[in-house]
């Protein structure tokens, strides 16, 4: 269709009449009164008649008159048709592309179909960027895309000329101006917008904006029965938008006032999910009504909400903020109080849920400890153990590894698994040996106890560390049972007995528990010399005690005339286990 030519028929006349800030002249860029069609023409007639010049005119010109129709299109507000018309154009001529006029029209037809991306793209073309207007536009592109602080730079910019806008885009703009003067906290310029805006007039399609702003800021200024009259009216009238934008504003305010509850809160938004569907609206009424089931302590009605809007909106400005803060609140439900009322079962259940959610590195590692220790106290060890291998699986540090070992090698032991816990030890030995002495002792007696556990009685007795404590003495007695080697065991309860004590000292319960078994030892060995020494020695010490009955059946049973009592008790000793209480006490711990 040889070169492309504005012809003065076609052009829009404009003539360099308006200036910029340098004071520099320049052409507008949009004469919407004459695009739309003149000589008072319905909008019928006029499309007919560009439609009819496209057949009419030579082939040279069409390209021309097809843009004609694009202006039409776009200066009546129908932005879809009018890219219609400029993507034939393009296709047709390709180099239409670097001409200013198809730009600009492009950029206004995108930034009318919310297309702000693809705006901003035609509107930064060297030949409009610095343009006045099409910095408008750009300002309208950047306050669909959110970027409030952009946008309200370039409205701040071009306020003059946007005063002198033609309708509907003057009303629609300067509410665009408004929200972003609002949400980049310009309040002062943005009460002055508001006077302005009012003493000119609107359209009455942006009454309901126009309240719904004003009460954001009467609430941002502590004003909240004015922000709460302003967002009821909206309520009232008939925009749908601004209806649902207002309610939210209520519910916010109702929250923040603590006239309303977290759970009246979900009850509200839960009638607004559906009334607004497809773009950031939806996306907005999900993320409060999830971050309210989260309040509400119903985490896995926020979770399950705020994962429908990442899925729904996944390209949205807000989605990396949202997710970060999804993780954020999935720790603090395993680290805080914040999930203190969560029982461990229901932890373990929002945890296998939405375990996409932990986060990474230690504070994942501290999540999975934390949740394992709820476990291990309700003796649900499998799972426990699960996440503690994780746990070691993703340790960075030597000594975060091997302590997960051992406290792994205690969780099977709690859960009679002897030769598990053996694995992990053996499994983690090489990097136990830097580990403090403290450490290895500990490792040492959980493996002897493994052994003994497996019948290995003499490697178990091996297996001790050097230091004799109160566990290792309680072990040494409980492999020496376990093995029938009476006299060990009782020497080794005696040296955590104590001495004989004095007239009138009690025993304490444990002391006293101890004994009976030094007794049911003494017993099944039948060495009555020494349980009439123990008689002799511990019984008015015993009387004191809870235990007394059973010593005196053990030491004395001739006395009280009790020997099926006796058989009774000697039979106990298979079920005695010295060590058990160590053990236990590796439910409760915080460590591994």
């Amino acid at each position: 269709e040889g070169g492309l030519k504005l012809s003065p028929v076609i052009d829009t006349g404009y003539v360099s009449i308006n200036k910029n800030a340098k004071g520099e002249t320049y052409r507008p860029l949009f004469d919407f009164e004459n695009w739309r069609g003149r000589g008072g023409n319905t909008f019928s007639q006029t499309r007919q008649n560009l439609m009819q010049t496209i057949i009419d005119v030579k082939e040279s010109e069409r390209v021309l008159a097809r843009l004609d129709l694009a202006r039409f299109y776009f200066a009546q507000g129908d932005a879809k048709e009018a890219l219609a018309i400029l993507s034939i154009l393009e296709k047709a001529v390709p180099e239409i592309q670097d001409y200013t006029d198809f730009l600009a029209v492009r950029g206004g037809a995108h930034a009318s179909a919310g297309q702000a991306q693809k705006a901003l793209a035609d509107f930064n073309h060297p030949s409009l960027a610095e343009q006045p207007e099409s910095i408008l536009w750009k300002a309208v592109a950047s306050a669909e895309l959110q970027e409030w602080t952009a946008a309200f730079e370039q409205f701040d910019a071009t306020w003059d000329l946007l005063s002198d806008y033609p309708e509907p885009f003057r009303s629609k703009f300067t509410i665009l101006a408004l929200e972003s003067a609002v949400a980049s906290g310009h309040d002062s310029k943005m009460g002055k917008w508001v006077d302005q805006f009012e003493k000119h007039g609107y359209t009455p399609s942006a009454e309901a904006a126009l309240l719904y702003l004003k009460g954001v800021t009467f609430s941002k200024s502590g004003r909240a029965d004015m922000a709460e009259k302003m967002w009821r009216q909206v309520v009232r009238g008939n925009d749908r938008l601004y209806k649902i934008r207002a309610e939210l504003a209520l519910v916010d305010l109702g929250v923040a006032t603590k006239s309303m509850t977290a759970k009246q809160a979900v009850d509200r938004l839960e009638g607004l999910r559906f009334a607004w569907r497809g773009d950031d609206l939806e996306l907005d009424i999900l993320t409060r009504l999830g971050w309210f089931y989260v309040d509400s302590k119903n985490f896995r009605m926020g979770f399950q909400t705020l994962s429908q809007a990442l899925r729904l909106f996944p390209s949205a400005p807000i989605t990396a903020t949202l997710r970060a803060n999804m993780t954020r609140t999935f720790r603090d439900i395993f680290m805080t109080d914040l999930g203190k009322t969560l029982s461990p079962i229901d932890a373990l259940s929002l945890f296998t849920d939405y375990k996409m959610l932990l986060p990474a590195g230690e504070e994942g590692n501290d999540v999975r400890k934390n949740l394992a220790e709820r476990l291990i106290d309700i003796d649900l060890l499998d799972p426990a153990s699960k996440l503690l291998k994780d746990v070691a699986k993703n340790a960075s540090k030597i000594e975060d590894r091997v302590n997960v070992a051992t406290r792994l090698a205690a969780v099977s032991l709690l859960d009679r698994k002897a030769a598990e816990a053996i694995h992990y030890l053996d499994q983690s030995q090489d990097e136990a040996k830097a580990m403090p002495s403290a450490v290895q002792d500990e490792r040492q007696l959980l493996r002897a106890r493994a052994l003994s556990e497996l019948g290995k009685y003499d490697e178990a007795l091996n297996a001790f560390p050097a230091q004799n404590t109160k566990a290792s003495m309680l072990l040494r007695a409980d492999v020496a049972m376990r093995a029938k080697n009476w006299a060990d065991a009782t020497k080794a309860l005696m040296e955590l007995i104590g001495s004989v004590p004095k007239a009138h000292k009690t025993l304490d319960e444990e002391q006293a528990s101890w004994l009976v078994t030094v007794a049911l030892c003494q017993s099944h060995a039948g060495d009555v010399n020494a349980l009439d020494r123990l008689a002799i020695d511990y019984g008015e010490a015993m009387d004191k005690t809870s235990r007394a009955n059973l010593f005196r059946i053990l030491t004395q049973p001739e006395k009280v005339s009790q020997f099926k009592d006796l058989r009774s008790a000697q039979t106990k000793l298979g079920e005695v286990d010295m060590f058990r209480g160590v053990l236990d006490s590796y439910r409760n711990i915080q460590k591994p």
